[in-house]
């Protein structure tokens, strides 16, 4: 929890905040809250943020902040401004929660859903998704687009005779040669 005047200079954090930033009560009371700001956080996402807790109403989303040894983490905040009997704005209140793993375990599991195991080439599906946009995308754009297709003539003969070690090792130094040879933003 972080307490700010109107300004956005700090009042108040309590021992969590510390825990999680790195930066003691004495360090942070007295700054501006971009005391953690990692500056990897589009302005747009700042600029909605003030434009909503200016007008009075709670903001929520995900900010990228840098601890005080500069190591980044996620952050899920809410922020909700304090506003007085008379309708002006006195304070304004930061909770946030670190969702640096979770963001993490979920870049694993979509990239695992998308590419295989052995090569971390893309997978069936994921080669499905992105042709059908670039059928798309020269229908619609009129793109110009190759398609080359590799097939591995004997490949069951490796595995049967060889074992499906030698199969996986031939599959990964193919793959390995063809990502030699085609450009980052080839499929």
């Amino acid at each position: 929890t972080v307490i700010t005047d109107q300004n956005a200079v700090i009042e108040y954090v309590n021992p969590r905040f510390s825990e999680l930033t790195g930066f003691s009560q004495k360090e942070s009371v007295g700054r501006r809250t971009n005391i953690n700001s990692s500056g990897k956080t589009p302005q747009t996402t700042y600029d909605t943020m003030w434009q909503q807790i200016l007008d009075g109403r709670q903001w929520q989303g995900e900010l990228l902040n840098r601890r005080k040894d500069g190591s980044l983490y996620w952050a899920r905040t809410i922020i909700f401004p304090i506003i007085d009997s008379g309708g002006r704005t006195t304070n304004f209140v930061s909770l946030q929660e670190d969702i640096s793993e979770s963001r993490r375990l979920s870049q694993q599991l979509e990239y695992e859903a998308t590419h295989d195991q052995l090569t971390g080439l893309i997978n069936r599906r994921e080669f499905h998704r992105r042709l059908e946009q670039a059928i798309d995308e020269a229908r619609i754009d009129e793109v110009r687009h190759a398609l080359c297709f590799v097939d591995l003539d004997r490949f069951k003969i490796i595995n049967d005779t060889s074992g499906h070690m030698a199969g996986d090792a031939l599959l990964d130094w193919i793959s390995k040669m063809l990502l030699q040879h085609i450009r980052a933003n080839d499929t």
